[in-house]
């Protein structure tokens, strides 16, 4: 003769339209892998909330509990011991192992998401367009390569046309320079080219 139904209760922090998947979820990484203590697996609808139903089956005594996991904020737990010898421990561990796999679940759902957040009263700054001074910037360095080489080249003719022999030596030292700095123009380039994107989305 059955036993009296036990009740439980689980907070769930995610939101009601995973409780399905939470089902699934049990069902994929909690019972399947584990067919000699699980039977009589069965999915259903409960007063109109999804559940999961399943009998626990001790080896050694063959006695059992069926558990139903109905899926509602929080999750309702029922469990029916089928005689005296269950223990409350084993309705204990038996609860705790469905907290681990909402807790799996709920971590997974967190990986998973992507979360906006607006606070209240906070004051919008807007965004500033870029100048033509930074656009014509962008193009030159993440652009066509090709306006680059011809400033480049008109660079050195200029200089060659002002220092003559000298230019060579100014030339190395612009480009050493620019070696030397090349950290911090790397990284003000990228803030533009994030800015120019950002605008522009």
């Amino acid at each position: 003769m059955a036993e009296k139904t036990v009740t439980f209760h689980i907070d769930m922090e995610v939101a009601s339209i995973y409780v399905k998947d939470l089902l699934s979820f049990t069902y994929k990484h909690y019972l399947l892998p584990h067919p000699e203590q699980f039977c009589n697996v069965m999915k259903s609808i409960i007063d109109g909330d999804p559940a999961l139903s399943y009998r626990v089956i001790d080896p050694e005594t063959q006695s059992y509990v069926d558990v139903q996991v109905i899926g509602h904020r929080p999750i309702k737990i029922r469990m029916t011991p089928s005689d005296a010898s269950i223990s409350q421990d084993t309705l204990e561990r038996l609860r705790e192992d469905l907290v681990v796999s909402v807790e799996l679940f709920e971590e997974r759902v967190r990986r998973t998401t992507l979360y906006f957040s607006w606070v209240k009263g906070e004051k919008i700054i807007p965004e500033r367009l870029p100048s033509t001074k930074s656009r014509a910037t962008h193009q030159i360095f993440t652009g066509n390569m090709l306006y680059l080489y011809v400033i480049m080249m008109m660079a050195s003719i200029f200089l060659f046309s002002i220092l003559g022999s000298y230019a060579p030596l100014v030339i190395i030292g612009f480009q050493l320079l620019a070696i030397l700095f090349s950290d911090k123009i790397t990284l003000r380039l990228g803030e533009r080219a994030s800015f120019l994107l950002n605008s522009f989305a």
